[in-house]
């Protein structure tokens, strides 16, 4: 970053990226959904966040999240569970499509979806494609996006509590839609463990893509 040399720089922008990642999860930005989102779905729900000396501090309590969901032409067939889990759940969804079966790149969702999340703009992000993994791929390319990929509901568990990912992908050819219902409840339902160990090893991922940074 400009101004910031050697260590020092590298060490400010980890301090960032890890007040980014775990503010996503956290906070709501009260703004308006991006160009590209087709409409909109939610209720209502508080936030509380508090900054003293310089620190994050967590208030938890039930809230409710602005999601941003994509699909490409394999993911689709989760799109319906995708948002009624999300509604049934009180959180409002920015729906970046696709709709159909007609192929399209799974990387032009993943790219606006996680987009939206590591701006600030969405809490979190589910996206879909065959498999999950092109999605996450593509997802984990955009800086301060944490994709993971989620199979199971105990691997859901661990992306939140221990990994703190901000968006989930899943298979749709690969994951049903009664376990991708499960996956998700729990992936959402899941907060992030603040203990030491854990918050050391993520600041050591924000301490890489920091130092990949251009």
């Amino acid at each position: 970053m400009p101004g910031n040399t050697g260590s020092q720089g590298t060490q400010q922008d980890a301090h960032s990226c890890r007040n980014r990642l775990l503010m996503s999860w956290l906070c709501r930005d009260e703004i308006g959904p991006p160009g590209r989102a087709r409409r909109t779905f939610g209720g209502g729900g508080q936030f509380a966040n508090t900054f003293p000396g310089g620190s994050i501090r967590l208030l938890l309590r039930r809230r409710q999240l602005k999601v941003a969901i994509g699909f490409d032409h394999g993911g689709v067939a989760l799109r319906e569970t995708v948002i009624e889990v999300l509604t049934e759940l009180g959180h409002e969804v920015l729906d970046f499509g696709t709709d159909g079966t007609d192929p399209v790149d799974y990387p032009d969702y993943a790219v606006r979806v996680a987009e939206v999340v590591a701006s600030g703009r969405c809490e979190r992000g589910v996206l879909a494609c065959g498999t999950g993994i092109g999605m996450s791929i593509a997802a984990n390319k955009v800086s301060g996006c944490y994709a993971a990929l989620l199979t199971d509901c105990y691997s859901a568990r661990m992306a939140a509590e221990h990994n703190a990912a901000n968006v989930a992908c899943l298979g749709g050819r690969v994951t049903g839609p009664g376990p991708a219902r499960a996956i998700l409840e729990t992936y959402l339902q899941t907060e992030t463990d603040t203990a030491a160990r854990h918050q050391k090893r993520r600041d050591k991922v924000c301490q890489i893509e920091a130092r990949e940074r251009p």
